[in-house]
């Protein structure tokens, strides 16, 4: 344990979700849960989709724990399994709507606040590979390099995707392109 009362070394904490420690599982669905939740919202606007992803991602953790090796932080890897999730999910539904003749569309909750809810419009008007690392960056509070890992990208297509989204919100922001 490190000097913060609570706070387990991250090693630890996954040599012990290893091991299946309901405690230490525990604290990963406590700190990360939410984390994940809140990409996932963010991403596809739907309350319930979200939680979907949220679960069915530690899950997943659950699952695969034992091929962790470390070489990325429990977070990012985290990030990585719920990123494969959304794009599963989202093949699944672009699939249904062809079968079904359906428009796309997500069907979000209002959100307690109209202004988060209207950035996360502007944001989710972006094209999906920008709105991911938009989302990573700014609401996560993830590095670059660890965008890239979770996206499976290299930083430097994580840099550009950066700069075009923030140009595009500009745009959408002051009204249209510039001429």
């Amino acid at each position: 344990m490190d000097e913060r009362v609570g706070v387990m070394p991250e090693e630890d904490l996954a040599a012990r979700c290893r091991r299946r420690e309901p405690e230490a599982l525990g604290r990963v669905a406590a700190e990360y849960g939410p984390r994940i939740y809140r990409w996932a919202y963010a991403r596809c606007g739907d309350r319930e989709r979200a939680a979907d992803v949220m679960q069915n991602t530690l899950a997943r953790f659950l699952q695969t724990i034992d091929r962790f090796e470390g070489r990325c932080s429990l977070q990012t890897w985290l990030y990585r399994i719920s990123q494969n999730l959304i794009s599963s999910m989202g093949r699944e539904a672009a699939t249904e709507r062809r079968m079904l003749g359906r428009a796309p569309g997500c069907g979000a909750d209002a959100t307690e606040s109209p202004d988060i809810e209207a950035a996360l419009d502007l944001v989710r008007g972006l094209d999906d590979d920008l709105r991911a690392v938009a989302i990573l960056h700014y609401v996560e509070g993830l590095s670059l390099s660890e965008i890239s890992d979770v996206l499976g990208v290299p930083a430097s297509t994580i840099k550009w995707r950066l700069f075009e989204g923030r140009r595009l919100l500009r745009e959408r922001l002051d009204g249209g392109p510039k001429r």
